[in-house]
């Protein structure tokens, strides 16, 4: 939906095979309204977002997260490297083949909704105080248990993503590392997700 803002994750690894032992930059994800049949008509050197760190060579998974907000009716969603030799960096402390290659899993884009979007699934939410200086606690009434909590800046970069398997509804956290500015918080519990502004003194 036009003006829409969605959370886009995703998971990639890297295969260490020797015939694939390369670590590069640039793995992100387009949005699209039509598939392309063709690889040759892609768009090249052009993303709706990509990571500039090179994801290193490792067994583990490397989460890519980022806030998008639809500047169009968009239907296909493509992830990959959509980007020339030339404008991709890769490690060169590594002898390798030259060729790379990534596995992708758990993707998920999820609208992050406002408080009035989901006004009659839930009584309130509060976040206190806004602005902010130290802490900032985090309350959904009912005992409902926050299952994550994403830290979003005003440009849609994730800061922090934070887990709790304690079943508390009421969460403290400190926010004094943070540069001064307007921040989303995104709470999610077992019922729903939504977000909420605050400002970071």
């Amino acid at each position: 939906m036009v003006n829409t803002s969605y959370l886009v994750e995703f998971y990639v690894s890297n295969i260490t095979f020797p015939e694939f032992a390369i670590a590069s930059n640039k793995m992100g994800f387009n949005f699209s309204t039509h598939q392309f049949y063709n690889l040759e008509i892609f768009p090249l050197n052009t993303s709706h977002y990509s990571v500039e760190e090179i994801i290193p060579l490792s067994d583990e998974w490397y989460l890519i997260s980022h806030v998008f907000t639809a500047d169009s009716a968009y239907n296909y969603l493509h992830i990959g490297n959509f980007y020339s030799d030339e404008n991709t960096a890769i490690d060169t402390s590594i002898n390798n083949s030259g060729k790379s290659y990534y596995v992708i899993d758990n993707v998920s884009v999820s609208s992050l909704l406002s408080s009035n979007d989901v006004l009659s699934e839930r009584k309130e939410c509060r976040i206190y105080p806004n602005p902010v200086d130290q802490d900032i606690t985090v309350w959904v009434p009912d005992d409902t248990p926050i299952q994550i909590i994403r830290l979003i800046s005003a440009t849609g970069k994730v800061v922090k993503v934070a887990y709790f398997n304690d079943f508390e509804s009421k969460i403290k956290m400190n926010t004094a590392y943070l540069t001064a500015g307007v921040y989303i918080l995104q709470i999610v519990t077992p019922k729903t997700s939504f977000n909420e502004t605050f400002i970071k003194l």
